[in-house]
């Protein structure tokens, strides 16, 4: 657990900058996205904390390496979420899937999280597990219409949706 690491070069690589960011605990980060159009990096993983629990932690960066904005998902206490891909839009919108530990089944739920350019969370959305199973979305992309789909695995079985901007489902 030592914290995300980013660091850009340039085509020769040659370090432009690096940031470093470790909480108390410790992170582990799990993916990085870049995008183009709004300049930005933004990473996700996980925090832990002093009782071994995680949180999503998602940090955004623009293209001179100042953070734009890093927040933590934990909506539930005591239990745990991780973020396994993160997207940015080209306006700047974010969206981080991973799982979440439901407060009362215990399980994990498939998460989706949608932040505006600034870091608010906008919506979450949730796909919970069946009994005695776990759901997680491990991936997500998007259509050129601004679709979300995300996929992962519900139980045994491959599940793969598709949420509009708004965070409707779809299918």
């Amino acid at each position: 657990y030592n914290g995300y690491s980013v660091i850009k070069t340039s085509n020769q690589l040659v370090r432009k900058w690096a940031k470093i960011e470790s909480p108390q605990y410790g992170s582990v980060p799990l993916k990085i996205s870049f995008n183009s159009d709004c300049q930005r990096v933004a990473v996700t993983g996980y925090h832990t904390d002093w009782y071994n629990k995680f949180s999503i932690g998602t940090i955004v960066y623009d293209s001179a390496g100042v953070k734009v904005w890093d927040k933590t998902y934990q909506k539930v206490a005591d239990k745990s979420a991780v973020g396994f891909d993160v997207k940015i839009m080209s306006f700047g919108d974010v969206y981080v899937c991973g799982y979440e530990t439901n407060a009362t089944t215990n399980k994990w739920e498939a998460i989706l999280i949608k932040y505006n350019s600034v870091g608010d969370t906008l919506w979450t959305r949730k796909i919970s597990a069946e009994a005695e199973m776990l759901s997680i979305f491990h991936s997500l992309s998007f259509d050129n219409n601004g679709n979300v789909y995300v996929t992962g695995w519900r139980g045994n079985n491959i599940i793969t949706a598709k949420y509009n901007q708004s965070g409707s489902l779809i299918w």
